[in-house]
């Protein structure tokens, strides 16, 4: 546990080639193997890589390299993060915990700091925008067929309901882009299957799941 102020001042360490107020703290060759990729960590929807270093996250982020580390004990969370093109630092620290963690507010704070919109590059708040706009009740002609959609995490939960039956899909995006409306579900069978959405003025207007057409009305 710890304070913004400390986590700067750690912060400053690395940007300063590990030096602290004119004292050399740790030789600068050490903390540049620190912030080299080792290991890839997970991947994104795209395919896109998220690199580990020795307790680092690297990642491309804003036409830079973002070096990034967070961690949470419950009662407190705390991000850092550094641009290493730009020499940019941010850290971020809370008393409590948060539906997403704090990485993604410094990385939205670095985001405005370059002049741009988080939700075009912060795949969290782009998902939840794009989310958000398709979320609501959709029916066919006549209401021979209906559908609910509703947002779960980073996917959507589609309700298909008919006379004969009801069901439910898992529907996952194609992409972290906020303007790309194209998701898809696994069948029993194990097809993929498309799941579009026609979107105006940010609120989708129509959903198209197999061979079905269904108008929002809600």
């Amino acid at each position: 546990m710890s304070c913004v102020s400390e986590l700067t001042a750690y912060l400053q360490l690395y940007m300063r080639d590990g030096d602290h107020d004119g004292t050399s703290v740790v030789e600068a060759d050490a903390l540049e193997q620190m912030i080299q990729p080792h290991s890839t960590r997970r991947h994104r929807v795209d395919g896109s890589a998220y690199r580990y270093g020795y307790g680092w996250e690297l990642d491309d982020f804003c036409d830079d390299v973002l070096v990034g580390h967070s961690g949470s004990v419950g009662v407190s969370t705390g991000y850092l993060g550094i641009l290493r093109g730009t020499g940019r630092g941010v850290a971020v620290g809370c008393n409590t915990t948060h539906g997403y963690g704090l990485a993604e507010i410094g990385k939205a704070a670095l985001a405005i700091w370059d002049g741009r919109d988080p939700a075009a590059v912060v795949p969290l708040f782009g998902l939840r925008r794009k989310l958000e706009a398709v979320t609501g009740e959709y029916a066919a002609y006549r209401g021979l067929q209906t559908a609910t959609v509703e947002r779960d995490g980073g996917t959507l939960e589609v309700t298909m309901a008919s006379d004969l039956r009801e069901r439910t899909l898992p529907v996952f995006p194609e992409t972290t882009d906020p303007d790309e409306y194209r998701f898809y579900t696994i069948t029993a069978a194990g097809d993929r299957t498309q799941v579009t959405f026609d979107v105006d003025d940010g609120r989708a207007t129509d959903l198209y799941v197999d061979r079905w057409r269904l108008r929002r009305d809600g």
